[in-house]
């Protein structure tokens, strides 16, 4: 900062971390069974959260998670998948899969307000942190393709796998 703005004066500089990450800390997350019952999955069974990216980064996302679905189903039938949507997702491209993730035992979180980010819709930024470090405390990985998830599963000390899939 010093280096970049040599006028600023060094009393003024303060460091701070992200307010997005500091939320993570704050509070005591949801109990497993809470976490469970809100997503309606077995609180005695171990789960992997898929995160996914925006629609518009990642189009394939919900192509790969099934090709994963399915993947889990023959080598591991009793880990639970949570399949936690992108906040800008609005759904339209899982329609076509939605009902084979949901027989191979795969459930959504979905995490987009009713109204669009981009239009102005909100969720109450507490709340929202509160569910999401939940989820992510309670899962015995953290998947995802595109998501800063993979920071948030740090940060909470999960382990998280990145993939590069193309499941064109």
């Amino acid at each position: 900062m010093r280096e970049m703005y040599p006028d600023v004066l060094p009393g003024s500089i303060v460091v701070v971390g992200s307010p997005h990450f500091d939320l993570h800390r704050a509070a005591a997350p949801l109990r497993r069974e809470q976490i469970a019952d809100q997503l309606g999955i077995d609180p005695t069974r171990s789960y992997v959260l898929v995160g996914t990216g925006t629609p518009s980064w990642s189009p394939d996302d919900h192509l790969a998670v099934l090709e994963f679905a399915r993947l889990v189903r023959d080598e591991l039938p009793d880990l639970q998948i949570v399949i936690r949507t992108h906040p800008k997702d609005d759904m339209s491209r899982w329609r076509a899969s939605s009902g084979e993730l949901e027989k191979l035992g795969a459930v959504f979180q979905v995490t987009a307000p009713s109204k669009h980010m981009d239009q102005g819709g909100f969720q109450d930024p507490i709340r929202f942190f509160e569910i999401q470090t939940a989820t992510i405390a309670n899962a015995a990985v953290v998947l995802n393709f595109a998501s800063t998830l993979t920071v948030d599963a740090a940060i909470l000390d999960r382990p998280v796998v990145c993939v590069g899939w193309d499941a064109r």
